[in-house]
């Protein structure tokens, strides 16, 4: 049995029967209160409340359908059932009582909220389920129902079931003799290129006309429109659509001259295509993982490697590997270093066929542009370090006067062949410049590499590392650099440098194994890490170098980290920043939740300076401790945009997904520091994302920053 809860005015107020009569139809727009109706909680307390649209997630255009506010029903939480009850109606007076309102109920992705129209003859009857209202409806449209009587003590409810869609939204209710009425969408079911839909005639309707298109239209575009035209039908299904395509379709009643106005609903065709992208953004991964959308109906994938791209016809002639339905990835071994591959993959559908070739090329190359430091700088020595990025093992080492040496001039040179990632240099004078020029090998070779470098003054001043959108920081703990120090409350508790999180028995040599945790490695062969065994409390720092980030526009901090509990038990990780290094600790923000695994957050830095640091300290809780790696400073602005309205192409973002039309090239969806995240091509596309997040939109035309909300 339901439990229900009355609104204070349900309970103490009695109101008197509203008269409806032919002449004077009841009509309210709810300009400034809920005028009588009444909230009737079924489960949850969600209320109806008055908006403009639905202004927070700013749907239905953020404006009533008629003045200034509307109802709405919105939660971003499932299960809450609210009726909204209306005062009582004296309809004795009608001979066909009908009642008729503007609606808005739009989706998110599969999500959608389900309305119910109720009527009751009196306070004490059941209620009856006139209409279920559970297609998506993304704009205000015109909805007319039939009451099944003329009762001197009726009633109307509208029931909201939240589903975490954006809300259903409610204006202009009218209660009136029948007249003609737009038809009632009752559902919509999308198939790869067909859209059926369901509806409820009103009673006074002899015909049904239906417009489909891939815009939105107005009502003199959709008077010229080509319409489909029913005699009597409740249903139609719509064929030879393309897939993966955001349809509207367009709904009015007619009854011999007499016409309705236009509603209307909207629908995705499923998309064949799969997006294949490459997960994670380390180039240098030695077996690439190559991931997929999961589709519906599909009975498995195939794929072919190739070192050359191929169309569709050569791809037909290949050997194809064939992939379960079941996986969305695919791990690629024994690739070439520096080779690129293509990598092509479609589903299977049965017996509706293939979907197209998709593809993603990879590149295994030899090495990166290595980050040079300079370490322990004095005014006769200095120290270079660098990160090892790939296969690597020995490195050539020139050390020179001149900035703007060629690699015909380096090797002229003579380059040192060294086997570790650092480099001394002694001999120096004061004030002394130099250029260090590194390059890696791979098994004594440098094919495909380059050289990188860096210029320093000997002197005992600290210098900040320059950081450009060009040049970003990183950092990835791969040699105990002297550049990030250290500092403890207590001596067992200290950053250290090793493969994952290494285990507390490891460590302080405990006999049992309860203390053990499994080691990850993220990314090259070490990391930072800080494990306390056997009590709470401490805390140990690990500070970042001096930083000059005032070029950056949209400073951002990102970094990996791996955070397990034991037990209950679990440390805390905490971050700050300082201006200047006599300057105070400021902490901006903090990690306290269980990271069993590794994982990659990004957050912007509140400040910039020419001096700026960064402190990451591990608070004892007697958990597994903290491990980070592959710490970036870089600027999340740097990408050259420039404005769509420059073009004809049209990009719309709402919640969990961006649609882009208008294009006939590739499209590719990347975060703002540059990883792929999907691509497709076609003139229509729709990219499903996460939520509240700024993305870069590469196309032909030009490059777009659009936030999804």
């Amino acid at each position: 049995m339901s439990l229900l809860i009355l609104s204070a005015a349900a309970a103490l107020t009695v109101q008197a029967a509203i008269t409806v009569t032919p002449e004077s139809p009841y009509t309210e727009s709810f300009e400034t209160d809920l005028a009588g109706w009444t909230n009737e909680f079924v489960n949850g307390t969600l209320e109806w409340k008055l908006d403009q649209g639905n202004s927070e997630q700013q749907r239905y255009g953020s404006a009533a359908a008629d003045g200034d506010y509307n109802l709405l029903l919105f939660s971003e939480t499932r299960g809450y059932v609210t009726r909204l009850v209306s005062p009582v109606f004296d309809l004795s007076q009608l001979t066909n009582p009908s009642l008729s309102f503007k609606y808005a109920n739009e989706n998110w992705s599969q999500d959608q909220d389900v309305l119910e129209v109720l009527y009751r003859e009196n306070s004490g009857a059941e209620w009856q389920v006139l209409s279920t209202m559970e297609a998506p409806v993304p704009v205000w449209v015109s909805v007319g129902i039939d009451l099944p009587g003329n009762s001197a003590t009726a009633q109307i409810a509208f029931a909201g079931h939240s589903n975490y869609g954006y809300g259903i939204a409610i204006d202009k209710v009218r209660v009136s003799e029948t007249t003609l009425a737009p038809p009632v969408c009752l559902s919509t079911e999308a198939f790869f290129s067909s859209i059926a839909l369901t509806w409820s005639n009103h009673s006074a309707a002899q015909k049904t006309q239906l417009v489909i298109s891939t815009v939105e239209m107005l009502d003199a575009a959709l008077e010229s429109a080509a319409k489909v035209e029913l005699t009597g039908a409740d249903n139609y299904e719509f064929t030879s659509l393309d897939d993966g395509t955001l349809y509207y379709i367009y709904m009015r009643s007619l009854n011999g001259s007499e016409v309705t106005d236009w509603t209307g609903v909207s629908a995705y065709t499923i998309p064949r295509n799969i997006g294949p992208y490459k997960e994670g953004d380390n180039i240098f991964v030695a077996s690439p993982k190559i991931v997929w959308h999961e589709r519906p109906l599909v009975n498995g994938y195939q794929m072919v490697v190739s070192q050359s791209y191929m169309y569709a016809e050569e791809l037909e002639l290949q050997d194809k590997i064939s992939i379960a339905y079941t996986e969305t990835s695919y791990l690629l071994t024994d690739l070439e270093l520096g080779t690129t591959y293509y990598v092509f993959i479609r589903p299977e559908f049965g017996d509706i066929g293939y979907g197209n070739w998709e593809y993603v090329s990879i590149t295994r190359p030899y090495s990166h542009v290595l980050h040079l430091n300079v370490n322990n700088l004095t005014p006769s020595s200095a120290t270079i370090t660098w990160d090892k990025w790939g296969d690597e093992d020995h490195w050539l080492v020139v050390v020179s006067n001149q900035n703007d040496l060629t690699d015909e001039q380096l090797y002229a040179q003579y380059p040192e062949t060294v086997d570790h990632n650092s480099y001394q240099i002694d001999g120096l004078n004061l004030d002394d410049t130099r250029t260090v020029y590194v390059r890696p090998l791979i098994g004594q070779a440098s094919i495909h590499t380059q050289w990188s470098q860096i210029t320093f003054v000997a002197d005992d001043v600290s210098h900040p590392v320059v950081v450009t959108g060009a040049q970003p920081y990183l950092e990835g703990f791969e040699t105990i650099s002297s550049d990030w120090t250290a500092t403890s409350s207590d001596e067992k508790l200290v950053w250290r440098f090793g493969d994952g999180l290494q285990t507390k028995t490891e460590i302080y040599n405990y006999p049992t194994s309860d203390y053990d945790f499994a080691r990850q490695i993220f990314d090259g062969k070490q990391n930072a890490y800080a494990s306390f065994p056997a009590n709470t409390g401490g805390s140990c720092q690990l500070i970042s170098p001096e930083m000059d980030i005032t070029s950056l526009d949209a400073p951002m901090l990102r970094f990996a980290y791996m955070l397990p509990k034991w037990s209950s038990d679990l440390d805390e990780l905490r971050i700050y920043y300082r201006l200047d290094p006599g300057d105070p600790w400021i902490e901006f923000n903090r990690m306290s939740e269980d990271r069993s695994e590794w994982m990659v957050t990004e957050m912007p830095l509140p400040e910039k300076s020419s001096t700026f640091q960064l402190m990451f300290e591990d608070i004892s809780g007697y958990g597994y401790g903290v491990a980070i790696d592959n710490v970036s400073v870089f600027d999340a602005m740097y990408v050259n945009v420039q404005e769509p309205a420059a073009f004809d192409i049209r990009i719309q973002a709402s919640k969990g997904h961006l649609s882009v039309e208008g294009t006939s090239g590739e499209v590719q969806v990347c975060s703002l520091t540059g990883q792929l995240l999907a691509k497709a091509q076609g003139e229509s596309l729709r990219f499903d994302l996460p939520s509240q997040a700024l993305y870069l939109v590469i196309t032909q035309e030009g490059a777009y920053k659009v936030f999804v909300p």
